[in-house]
């Protein structure tokens, strides 16, 4: 049986164990995403469904895939809502995602 602790250091790796404690909800989307039976049996023991809600509610940008961000919704029985998009706005994207509406072709 690992410990969150041993969890965080597996799935987490490029950080301390305390810089990874210090975002809770980042920890508990990548055991949602990332994790085993006894990495998810870790996270179920120590934080509660509320709390795994409210990861879902506002999760860390870019970590949820489609499957594991639908397994959760049905897994805690929240209703189902689109995964969130992530979004760089950038010089090149800010002008042309505004305008592609606008944009006609001439075939």
């Amino acid at each position: 049986m690992r410990t969150l602790s041993e969890v965080a250091k597996r799935l987490m790796w490029w950080k301390n164990v305390e810089e990874v404690f210090q975002d809770e909800s980042r920890l508990i989307a990548q055991i949602m995403v990332f994790g085993d039976l006894e990495d998810t049996m870790a996270m179920l023991r120590q934080y509660t469904r509320k709390k795994l809600k409210q990861v879902l509610d506002d999760p860390p940008p870019g970590v949820f895939t489609p499957q594991a961000w639908t397994f959760w919704h049905l897994y805690l029985g929240e209703n189902f809502r689109p995964l969130p998009q992530r979004f760089i706005k950038t010089a090149y994207n800010d002008d042309t995602v505004k305008n592609q509406s606008k944009i006609q072709t001439n075939v």
